[in-house]
């Protein structure tokens, strides 16, 4: 969610502020491409887990299907146009390798048909040369990798058909939440104010996946293997708002990936239904464990795969300083604990899996604005979005386990009211929900993805 500071046009927003600026001009909005958004029934290819993602480097069989983003040969096929002679000459060796390993393969079964021996030995050497076919190959791929520089998936020449800007529209959705779904390889993304979860299809249109009446306003989203999971709050402008849950509600809805179908509805409200809640982020570990924000309660709380629901932590440094909101963006470090944005403390937060009431705030070389979601690039380097006045994504960067951390780079934003982002097939996006419009009473069908970097 978004605040601004008082030197700014300013839009309430969950209690706290958005700074307006210039609207986006028409000729930043990158074109789609015939190939990108071509649909080839259901025909499948082998693809790879973009990386950062859970199963990074691993393949899985995937429709071609690929909505907005280019697949994988396509995006090849401007690599191998732009190759250089050097590259080139290893195309032509392996070609060579390939051609001499059939011959010697059809001379070998000759022979074999000379002999008394069965035919499976035949068959057997097909397999053999096949087998050493692939090794070879892959010493080629090697050889030429380290020589040359081949481009990488994460290489601007693999993002070459990627488009900068998705201008999406939906009918007045303001999503606050994204989530990449490899198995599409398309976005999804939540709304404020209908409370559903839309795939962001190859026209660039929402199209709703999700609509489960338990849902008020949709906030963070993540998809983990077959499951999507989503965060419930209610911050008083959807449709389904009353005055029994505005301000008073925490949720995690779990549903099928392909379906949309509701697997679960968890409550975490009623974990301590003394206190005001406001479910917001969530991050999910590698055994399906969920950890989600609660912006009012201070609270942190673990879901089990089975839905078993507990709270990890509660403490009022995590609580809301003012009208703004607490505890918000959440990611989960590799080594074992929590990053957790708080908003209106304007601070980050430690906490460890194993011991969470040792949570502490990592102390930061610079102001790093209300942060609101994080993303995890690596180990050592977190990105956040500052809905501040200063409207930008902030790069932070650690070399004692998040202890401490510096501000790497700060880079001012040129959508309105950013609120967190995700990691796609095409790198990383940031998703502007246009939240500042809604909460100033101006509904828009608009939302836009960016790319960073």
């Amino acid at each position: 969610m978004v605040e601004a500071s008082p030197d700014t046009h300013r839009v309430q927003h969950r209690g706290r502020h958005v700074a307006t600026h210039s609207p986006i001009a028409a000729n930043e909005v990158a074109p789609v491409s015939a190939a990108a958004t071509a649909v080839a029934g259901s025909d499948t290819r082998r693809c790879r887990t973009p990386r950062g993602s859970r199963g990074s480097g691993t393949h899985a069989r995937c429709p071609m299907s690929c909505g907005i983003f280019p697949d994988k040969a396509s995006r090849s096929a401007a690599d191998r146009a732009a190759r250089s002679p050097r590259t080139a000459q290893i195309g032509d060796a392996k070609q060579q390798a390939r051609s001499s390993l059939v011959r010697s393969k059809h001379r070998h079964i000759h022979d074999h048909k000379r002999r008394p021996e069965p035919c499976i030995h035949a068959a057997a050497a097909g397999v053999n040369y096949r087998y050493m076919t692939l090794r070879l190959l892959v010493m080629f791929a090697v050889a030429a990798s380290t020589t040359v520089g081949i481009a990488s998936p994460s290489s601007a020449a693999g993002y070459d058909s990627c488009p900068q800007i998705v201008q999406g529209t939906g009918v007045t959705l303001h999503p606050e939440g994204i989530a990449y779904d490899q198995g599409r390889n398309q976005f999804l993304i939540g709304s404020v104010k209908h409370g559903t979860v839309s795939i962001v299809g190859g026209d660039s249109v929402a199209h709703a996946l999700i609509d489960d009446p338990a849902l008020i306003t949709t906030m963070g989203i993540t998809v983990d293997h077959d499951r999507v999971l989503v965060v419930n709050g209610d911050v008083g402008v959807a449709d389904r708002t009353s005055p029994a849950t505005n301000g008073k509600t925490a949720g995690l809805g779990i549903y099928d990936r392909r379906t949309g179908k509701r697997i679960r509805y968890v409550d975490l409200g009623a974990l301590d239904p003394s206190r005001g809640h406001f479910g917001n982020d969530v991050a999910v570990a590698g055994d399906g464990t969920a950890y989600v924000t609660d912006s009012i309660n201070g609270a942190i709380y673990r879901v089990r795969p089975d839905g078993q629901a507990s709270i990890l932590v509660r403490d009022d440094r995590l609580m809301p300083v003012g009208n703004g909101n607490g505890a918000n963006g959440i990611v989960l470090h590799p080594d074992g604990f929590l990053l957790v944005a708080h908003s209106s403390g304007r601070a980050l937060y430690r906490i460890p899996l194993d011991y969470p009431e040792q949570l502490s705030q990592v102390t930061v070389n610079e102001p790093i604005g209300a942060l609101d979601g994080l993303l995890l690039d690596g180990p050592g380097l977190l990105h956040g979005i500052d809905n501040t006045s200063a409207n930008r994504v902030v790069d932070l960067r650690s070399n004692d386990g998040w202890k401490s951390a510096m501000i790497a780079q700060s880079r001012t934003w040129p959508d309105k009211a950013p609120t967190t982002m995700a990691r796609g097939g095409c790198g990383i996006y940031v998703l502007s929900g246009r939240l500042d419009l809604l909460f100033a009473g101006t509904p828009s069908n608009e939302f836009l993805l960016r790319r960073l970097g």
